[in-house]
């Protein structure tokens, strides 16, 4: 399979729902005033930030869209996971105009990781050369965190993040963690890392 490096990478959120909610994280904290909503909210972010890239997770949903300068091999890995669809494959042709894969002649397989789209035909169609938008792949990946929601393991990561740095908030800095903590986050995020196998 083929990871191939996209040169150009851009994400849309629409209201996100974080993986673990506010009063869930409060009870964590053993926060009562409400006028730190905001600053754990702050914090909550941050974990899940930290752990969707120490994961290769995608702990919220988003819409995302790649764009490349050439085609890949028969099958596009996709460095989003989990996907839940894919919007649309377009691709400027050797006439510079813009076109769409019919969703025929390419099969998503979404449920498997790294999620992956599998060509059907004997070959992609030719391109305009030497454009790094030649090639645009959009989708919508992320757990929703209403029907679907993401391992265990990285929703404690980000409890344990965010009560890490809120009970340190004056010698704590956002991205660090120390001793007992740091090694109870290194043992759930490698859990959730993607291994491969020869």
């Amino acid at each position: 399979m083929n990871l191939w490096q996209p040169t150009s990478t851009a994400y849309t959120f629409q209201s996100p729902r974080e993986p673990v909610p506010l009063t869930l994280t409060m009870q964590h904290c053993r926060a009562v005033a409400d006028d730190e909503d905001d600053l754990i909210r702050t914090y909550i972010a941050a974990a899940r930030g930290m752990v969707e890239h120490d994961t290769g997770l995608c702990l919220i949903e988003r819409h995302a869209r790649y764009q490349f300068q050439h085609w890949p091999d028969r099958v596009i890995e996709l460095p989003l996971w989990p996907v839940q669809s894919i919007t649309a494959i377009r691709y400027i042709d050797d006439e510079s105009d813009s076109n769409e894969i019919d969703d025929a002649d390419y099969l998503a397989h979404t449920d498997a990781r790294p999620a992956a789209i599998h060509r059907l035909t004997d070959n992609w169609p030719d391109i305009v050369a030497h454009r790094p938008d030649a090639v645009t792949i959009e989708l919508v990946a992320g757990f929703d965190n209403q029907s679907n929601f993401p391992p265990d393991q990285a929703r404690q990561a980000i409890l344990m993040l965010t009560a890490h740095w809120y009970k340190n908030r004056e010698s704590a800095v956002i991205g660090t963690t120390s001793g007992d903590v740091a090694m109870a986050y290194d043992r759930l995020v490698e859990s959730l890392k993607l291994r491969r196998y020869p």
